[in-house]
């Protein structure tokens, strides 16, 4: 297998006709609309964010970069809806679904018990 892995060289390797759009970099502060949904975050995690993004340039070794990366304060969540499940999840989070979503639970939190983290 590294035989043949060494007879190709990584440029050729990798070489495609065409690229795909799957990641494109955009600005996590602001809401931007992806192809059908969007994308969200509320003010307090793009602080966190931004803040563990400096703390990693910031580090001196590997270690302190691995310990900063286990540092699990920010909670992402992607969820897939569609037809009229999509229109009731549009209507409800309207246009800033992080801070709705946010609303939605701390309301739901006082009728029902929230295990402690």
């Amino acid at each position: 297998m590294n035989r043949r892995l060494q007879d190709i060289p990584a440029p050729e390797a990798l070489a495609g006709e065409e690229f795909s759009e799957a990641w494109e970099p955009r600005d996590i502060g602001a809401t931007s609309a992806t192809e059908g949904g969007q994308a969200d975050a509320t003010p307090a995690a793009v602080t966190a964010i931004r803040d563990r993004e400096a703390r990693i340039a910031s580090a001196r070794t590997e270690e302190e970069r691995a310990a900063i990366n286990r540092d699990r304060s920010i909670y992402r969540v992607a969820l897939t809806f569609t037809a009229a499940e999509a229109d009731l999840v549009k209507a409800v989070l309207g246009d800033r679904p992080a801070e709705r979503l946010i609303e939605v639970c701390q309301h739901w939190s006082t009728t029902h018990p929230v295990p402690a983290t």
